[in-house]
């Protein structure tokens, strides 16, 4: 992480992520923001945000939810490798 801005900037879009397709979850601000920051700080956005295009792009949006609930809800877990690993190549995809 280049500063303190590009990783709030992070944990704030990563929110907004959050709020897009977990907001069923009914998490508190808190403990979504607390998730959000712990897993900005181990594994970055760019695998997720490319996650996401990839599903979009592959007409896949109804596993979107369930994988982000897997990675945000296993941030925690030392051993847990995030299903969005690797996904980072397809941020730039175009629909």
């Amino acid at each position: 992480m280049k500063n303190k801005s590009e990783f709030i900037n992070n944990v704030n879009e990563l929110s907004n992520i959050f709020d897009e397709y977990l907001s069923s979850l009914n998490y508190e601000h808190f403990t979504k923001r607390m998730i959000c920051i712990d897993y900005v700080e181990k594994f970055g956005i760019n695998d997720i945000k490319g996650f996401i295009q990839w599903c979009k792009c592959n007409n896949d949006i109804d596993n979107i939810k369930s994988t982000l609930a897997h990675d945000f809800g296993g941030v925690k877990d030392e051993g847990m490798l995030p299903r969005t690993s690797g996904y980072s190549k397809y941020i730039n995809l175009q629909n």
